[in-house]
């Protein structure tokens, strides 16, 4: 699953992956957004239980 939403990641070009996945875990951003927009998101999905996120620094 790791390696197949790195591949996704690669792909998009509004994406930057961060660090080559290990395990479960996939690293990235998406360009443009400041930490609202990633705070909106994480809450967003965190709520509906897609997903658990963390804000990059």
């Amino acid at each position: 699953m790791a390696r197949a939403t790195r591949d996704l990641v690669v792909a998009a070009e509004h994406l930057e992956l961060l660090v080559e996945p290990e395990l479960s875990v996939v690293a990235f951003r998406r360009r443009g957004w400041g930490a609202d927009d990633y705070q909106a998101w994480c809450d967003r999905l965190m709520a509906d239980g897609t997903a658990m996120l963390t804000q990059p620094p």
